[in-house]
This record gives C-alpha cells, structure tokens and sequence, in this order.
C-alpha cells in the first residue's frame, strides 16, 4: 500500500491508495481543492466546506452515472475513497467543534 501526501484546503494529508496509483490521487487531491476553492468560503467552517464540497461531487458523481455510465471502476474506487477521506475528516472536525 503506498502513502500519498495532498493538500485541501490549505492542510495536507496522507492518503494510502494502491501502489500505481499515487498521481491519480494526487490529481484526484488537487481536483477537490480546486472544487472546494470554486465554491468560496462565504463565512463558512472548514467542516461545513468540506461537507459541502463532499456532497457536490457526489451529486457529479451520480449524475455520471446516471448520464452515460462511462465512469471507469478504477476511477469510481478513487473517487469514492477520497470522499470517504473527506468524509471522515469532516466527522472528525465535527467532533472537535463539539467537544469546544
């Protein structure tokens, strides 16, 4: 399993994924920082962005694969996994906001 490093946000994280597959996580990294940045701060969180961001990629995501289904399983696995990243982290971020 190999360890990539990306950065959202302004923060870097390590993101294991196969061996082969590092500069697809990395472009896959810079593709949601690019994303979260399109939608702009606006006074929100960081949880709240990352939420955000999260659910406007899934919603492309379900709509490619309602649109046309070209969506390679590799890719598909890729994506699912950085979200799922984004997902926890969020819940994490959540979790510290909570406790004060």
């Amino acid at each position: 399993m190999a360890r990539v490093e990306i950065a959202i946000n302004g923060r870097t994280y390590t993101v294991a994924c196969d061996e082969g597959q590092e500069d697809r996580v990395r472009e896959l990294g810079a593709f949601v920082d690019e994303k979260l940045k399109s939608l702009g701060g606006g006074g929100a969180s960081e949880a709240q962005l990352l939420v955000l961001t999260s659910l406007v990629l899934a919603d492309e995501l379900i709509e490619q694969r309602q649109g046309n289904g070209a969506i390679d399983s590799d890719e598909e696995r890729v994506l699912l996994g950085a979200v799922e990243h984004l997902t926890r982290r969020v819940e994490a971020i959540a979790a510290r906001l909570d406790q004060g």
